[in-house]
Parts: structure tokens; C-alpha cells; sequence
């Protein structure tokens, strides 16, 4: 029974540590966060949205400051129970160091757990909407237009988009290499919009040139609408473009590894 109760007790004293020392991090990260946007974009974007940015970006400030606030925590949670003589009652009732130890890394372990549960299913999404929100409000648009625009992999070509808004994309260009490198086809629409859900559907382009190129000449089709059906989605698009890797989900991270 003694165990027991010395396990709750310093497993609820490191806890309430390393809570008051997320707390304390996330606070203070979070207030620096919403100065630098204010800052940076006072003349693109109001006080509101830069509030927003940084509410939705908790979950991103909570995951990076785990390893700290654990560590910080740890040791102000013992640290208090030194301070108070406990440490020596304990030890004198029959506790190991180890023990002590253990006691201190059951709720370091908890907090790992829920962080590493944030990161899988919390922080992607977030992370998302907070950039798109962010780009929304510094262009008074949904569309997002890096500067060289975005690359990615459409089967065995290359696919370049000059911008992406929501279930539409403008600028589309196909480049498809043979095994020595040579361009063998080359495809390009003014634009494209998604039909059906975020995860499910295919994409309606308009103005296709689609050009094969031989040995000895080239050929030429054009349709002012064509079907395209491939695995890119917008939510796969939104995930490539709002969301660094180190911050996607396992399974988003095993999606975007298949599809390049």
C-alpha cells in the first residue's frame, strides 16, 4: 500500500510540474508568435487572424515543447520534493533511488504518450488550417501561389502548378521522360477543378494540349475538357503545401512516400 501512494503522490508532483512548465512555454511561445505575425504582416492581415494563426498553432507550439517542458518539469517536480526533505522519507522508508526514479518518469511518459497522439492526429490539421488561414487573410483569397509554384509526381510524370485554390488548380503542366531522359510528352491546362469530396473524385480540366514527341516529329491533340483521374486530391495538395513533413501524420507522411 506504501508504494502505492508514494507512486501517486510523486507521479501527481511531477505532473502538476511539468503541466506548469508546458504551460509556462506554450504562454510564452505563443504571446512571441502572435508579436512576430503582427510585426511581419501588420499591413496585410488584422490583429484577429494573427490571433487565430496562433490559437491554431497551439498544438504545434504544445508537440515542439514536450521534450523541454518534460525535462524542466522533471526537475522542478523532484527538485520541490527535495527541497521539502520528501526525498530523504522516502529513501528512509525503503525507496531506492531507482524507484524514486520510476515514480518521476511514469508521468513524463503520460505526457509523452498524449503528445505523441497530438502529433498524429491533432497538429497536421491544425498546422493546415492555420496557414491556409493565414495565406487567406494576407490575400483577401483562397488561392495559393508559392513563388516558383508547386512540384509534384502524377504517376511516372512530372507535375508543375502555378497555384492551388481549394478544389481548384490553375496552371497545369505534364512532363513525362523516357528512360534516357527524353521528353516524350508534354501536357498542359489552364485549369482544373475537383469533382466530389476532398478524398474521392476526379479532376475536370479545361483547355488540354497534350503533345507527344517522336523521333522524327511531334503530334498534337487538344480538348476543351478532359477527365483526369489520378491519387492527387486537395487534400493530398493541402498536405504538400501547408504541411512540413516533419509535422504530417504517419499516415499522411506513407501516403505522400507512395505517391512520389
Amino acid at each position: 500500500m506504501m508504494p502505492l501512494i508514494l507512486l501517486r503522490y510523486v507521479g501527481l508532483e511531477v505532473l502538476k510540474a511539468i503541466l506548469l512548465a508546458l504551460f509556462a512555454l506554450v504562454g510564452l511561445l505563443a504571446v512571441f508568435t502572435l508579436l512576430e505575425e503582427v510585426q511581419a504582416f501588420q499591413n496585410q492581415y488584422g490583429f484577429f487572424s494573427a490571433l487565430k494563426f496562433v490559437a491554431l498553432s497551439l498544438p504545434r507550439l504544445f508537440y515542439e515543447t514536450i521534450p523541454f517542458g518534460v525535462l524542466i518539469g522533471g526537475l522542478v517536480g523532484l527538485g520541490g520534493l527535495a527541497a521539502r526533505s520528501e526525498l530523504i522519507v522516502m529513501r528512509a522508508s525503503g525507496l531506492s533511488t531507482y524507484q524514486i526514479v520510476g515514480y518521476a518518469m511514469l508521468p513524463a511518459a503520460l505526457v509523452a504518450l498524449v503528445g505523441t497522439a497530438v502529433g498524429e492526429f491533432v497538429l497536421p490539421q491544425a498546422e493546415r488550417d492555420a496557414r491556409l488561414g493565414r495565406q487567406q487573410a494576407r490575400e483577401q483569397a483562397e488561392t495559393i501561389a508559392p513563388e516558383f509554384g508547386v512540384w509534384t509526381r502524377d504517376g511516372l510524370a512530372f507535375l508543375h502548378l502555378e497555384s492551388v485554390r481549394d478544389h481548384q488548380i490553375k496552371g497545369l503542366n505534364w512532363y513525362l521522360f523516357d528512360d534516357s531522359q527524353t521528353l516524350i510528352l508534354r501536357r498542359t491546362a489552364a485549369e482544373a477543378s475537383f469533382q466530389g469530396d476532398s478524398e474521392a473524385g476526379f479532376w475536370e480540366m479545361r483547355e488540354v494540349t497534350e503533345v507527344r514527341y517522336f523521333s522524327d516529329g511531334s503530334a498534337s491533340d487538344y480538348w476543351a475538357i478532359k477527365r483526369w483521374d489520378t491519387q492527387i486530391t486537395p487534400s493530398t495538395l493541402g498536405s504538400e503545401l501547408l504541411v512540413q513533413p516533419q509535422r504530417m501524420s504517419v499516415s499522411s507522411l506513407d501516403e505522400k512516400i507512395d505517391h512520389l
